[in-house]
């Protein structure tokens, strides 16, 4: 009866390892780092406080391109609309927006080229930031055509060269690579104020085959601590 109560466990066992696998598998290997903001402008003290606790843009790496894709999301609260978007670099990006993507609400933005050309008050980060042109884009008519509480706005970039994903997570942890965010119609008084990203420091999710591991060993250590609890 034991012998056969063990042959069960084992194959218990075997079908959940072989589930994790097949999940964790199948995933997309898809790497994605979130980058955060803070105000260059600061006119108001209160939209500094809710663009800085609700602008952020995921960056993700499309398994097996040169491409990068930037997700620009205003999580709300505070009513305001991202209006433009600026990129300062000038050896990592390529020339070209390849497509753009939107999420919620009549987000409507064009590029290449965003008007006012760079980013108010720029020259108050450290250094000025320097937008290049080929890089930007913005929301065109009214400002609710913008990136709102709740929606999203993504474009993907080639890179140039042999660069991936890698290279452009290293140059937003060190700032050669930086994003700047033009935030109107914060409410209420309609203001607006200027962002540019942090220096990144959170890690991109492990890829699909980390998390397997991860799975198995979890899976190891249930069967070990039962094991030591029944006696089998």
């Amino acid at each position: 009866m034991y012998h056969l109560k063990n042959v069960f466990n084992a194959r218990v066992w075997l079908a959940a390892a072989a589930v994790v696998l097949s999940v964790t598998m199948q995933a997309p290997a898809q790497a994605v780092a979130t980058v955060s903001f803070y105000s260059v402008s600061n006119t108001n003290a209160a939209n500094v406080t809710a663009g800085a606790a609700q602008l952020f843009v995921d960056v993700t790496d499309p398994a097996g391109t040169h491409n990068v894709l930037f997700t620009f999301r205003n999580s709300g609260p505070v009513a305001s609309s991202i209006g433009e978007i600026y990129f300062d670099d000038g050896s990592l990006l390529a020339q070209s927006i390849i497509t753009n993507m939107t999420s919620g609400g009549f987000t409507n933005f064009t590029g290449p080229g965003a008007t006012p050309g760079n980013l108010p008050a720029g020259n108050n980060a450290s250094p000025a930031f320097n937008a290049l042109a080929q890089f930007s884009s913005d929301a065109q008519g009214n400002p609710s055509n913008g990136v709102n509480p709740g929606e999203s706005f993504s474009i993907l970039y080639t890179l140039q060269g042999t660069q991936d994903y890698s290279d452009v997570i290293a140059e937003l942890q060190d700032g050669r690579l930086r994003i700047g965010l033009h935030v109107r119609a914060f409410q209420p008084g309609n203001g607006s104020e200027s962002f540019v990203n942090l220096p990144l420091s959170v890690a991109a999710i492990p890829e699909p085959s980390t998390i397997a591991f991860f799975g198995l060993g979890t899976l190891l250590l249930w069967h070990r601590s039962r094991k030591r609890i029944t006696g089998r």
